[in-house]
């Protein structure tokens, strides 16, 4: 990208970026944080910017640091996006071919399948190994019917999100039930055939929020998810 641009480092599993400006002000924490907001029937994301509050222990975008960077800093945002985009690039096509099985874009599925895996393949540096995986593994191929071209896609969904976006890949399972070979822990509490679908309210809403509904066990679905 052209233009100056600070470096940032990166919390892969929170979506944050982080980088200081500096300036007249000195060095300023900055945030950038990509957030889930909405998950069917697409998947959106919020960019939030701003300086790092210690007290909130959050983003505060309501500072206006003033730091004679601001170009700088809007490229290095800019850049920020381009690292979101670049490291979810089998999502994108998993998501266009799950659209395309469900009728509800065109396309074909059958490359948009292949592409997504080929490039969850060159996120982890084995590219040399893909061909192989998509000829001979049974997970790599569609079955031809909706109900099984759907489970094979977010399976492959779920392996490229594996290790390194596991709330993404929870996500995805409650969604869709795929993959369906995931077992409830011999070590659960939570009963038999019972598995966490939802997080718990914190302490801070339990006593603060007038609209708290009250406890919600951590097994009841989400409104989506029902």
């Amino acid at each position: 990208m052209a233009g100056d641009t600070y470096s940032f480092t990166i919390v892969p599993e929170e979506y944050y970026y982080e980088f200081y400006s500096a300036g007249p002000k000195g060095l300023v924490k900055k945030i950038v944080s990509y957030r889930l907001i909405q998950e069917v029937p697409i998947k959106l994301y919020n960019l939030g910017f701003g300086d790092w509050n210690n007290e909130m222990q959050d983003i505060d975008d309501k500072i206006n640091t003033n730091n004679q960077d601001r170009q700088k800093v809007l490229t290095t945002v800019a850049k920020t996006a381009l690292d979101f985009l670049d490291k979810h690039p089998g999502e994108s096509y998993f998501l266009q071919a799950e659209a395309v099985a469900r009728g509800w874009a065109t396309g074909n599925l059958s490359n948009l399948f292949t592409t997504g895996i080929r490039r969850s393949f060159d996120a982890l540096g084995i590219s040399a190994s893909a061909t192989a995986y998509i000829q001979n593994a049974p997970d790599a191929q569609l079955p031809g019917t909706t109900a099984g071209n759907i489970r094979a896609i977010i399976t492959q969904k779920y392996y490229a999100m594996n290790g390194f976006q596991g709330f993404e890949a929870w996500t995805e399972w409650r969604r869709t039930g795929y993959p369906d070979f995931i077992q409830t822990s011999a070590a659960s509490t939570l009963g038999a055939g019972r598995m966490p679908l939802r997080f718990l309210y914190p302490n801070s809403e339990v006593t603060t929020n007038l609209n708290y509904p009250g406890t919600i066990p951590i097994y009841e679905p989400v409104w989506w998810d029902k």
